[in-house]
């Protein structure tokens, strides 16, 4: 398993953690932070990753109505998903 690293934890902890955090009355400062630490060290030969990662974030500030916020983290996933 070469390819877990932290990125990795944090991604798949960050995943796991994001359903939780849409559920009513939750916080999700902990599926977040997590997905973006993913996303910032994510190496470059895991763009997938990075990507799925750096989408789970802008869903949830959505969810929680800060658009404008969601808008601004946006363009890095897409950009990376092509």
């Amino acid at each position: 398993m070469s390819y877990y690293d932290n990125a990795q934890h944090h991604g798949d902890t960050g995943h796991a953690s994001f359903d939780l955090a849409l559920l009513p009355g939750q916080s999700s400062a902990m599926a977040t932070s997590r997905l973006r630490t993913a996303t910032n060290e994510h190496a470059d030969d895991y763009e997938r990753s990075r990507a799925l990662s750096g989408t789970k974030p802008a869903t949830l500030i959505m969810a929680m109505a800060v658009l404008k916020e969601a808008v601004s983290i946006r363009q890095r996933p897409l950009d990376e998903v092509g």
